[in-house]
């Protein structure tokens, strides 16, 4: 998105921040950023929401956890396993609670890792499971250094938005910006049926 943007704007001069979409709504607040790509807030009062996309969070582990075999999971295997999560106060792992809840499963927390990349490599090396979209880990999923599989019978979506306040007027870079995220969505892997074929042994 950021070369092709700059193609077309070349002067543009542009600044990324990452962080989570709560921190994010405050900087658009604060004047400090213009646009935010983020989870879609519950309560969007004063802001204007672009939806973008929408994912499916899944169990992500490494080939060589049982899982692997393709058996049904039940819940309790879920509650003993060693889950590397992102951190606590994100939205994403707000949903997660509220979803085991409803199951009745109180999964048990091995490690908390402020770091998307630290998660997927400590989950390659097999030393927990966590819940994560495909697209996070498309080129691990083709390479088959990890694996996939839902959380249930029920999906668990998240929506995504490109998120500015309602009283600023977007410009026409901003618009471009918004156009090129939704076009490359359509090349992103997002739910289940974005997996490789799943083959047991």
């Amino acid at each position: 998105v950021i070369r092709e943007l700059k193609k077309t704007h070349p002067s543009l001069e542009l600044r990324v921040e990452s962080s989570d979409t709560p921190q994010l709504i405050d900087s658009l607040h604060q004047n400090e950023v213009d646009l935010a790509l983020g989870m879609t807030p519950t309560n969007p009062t004063g802001l204007t929401l672009r939806p973008i996309f929408r994912d499916e969070l899944l169990l992500v582990y490494a080939p060589s956890h049982p899982w692997s075999d393709g058996r049904p999971i039940t819940r309790d295997e879920i509650g003993k396993q060693q889950f590397i999560v992102y951190q606590r106060s994100s939205l994403t792992a707000h949903m997660l609670e509220h979803y085991f809840r409803k199951l009745h499963i109180v999964p048990s927390t091995a490690m908390e890792v402020a770091s998307t990349s630290a998660i997927i490599e400590l989950v390659r090396l097999g030393l927990g499971v966590s819940v994560m979209a495909p697209w996070t880990v498309g080129q691990e999923l083709t390479r088959g250094t990890l694996m996939m599989r839902p959380l249930g019978s029920k999906a668990l979506y998240r929506r995504w938005s490109i998120i500015s306040l309602a009283s600023r007027r977007t410009s026409l870079v901003e618009e471009s910006f918004c156009r090129l995220c939704r076009n490359c969505v359509t090349g992103m892997r997002l739910d289940r049926n974005d997996l490789p074929v799943f083959r047991p042994p």
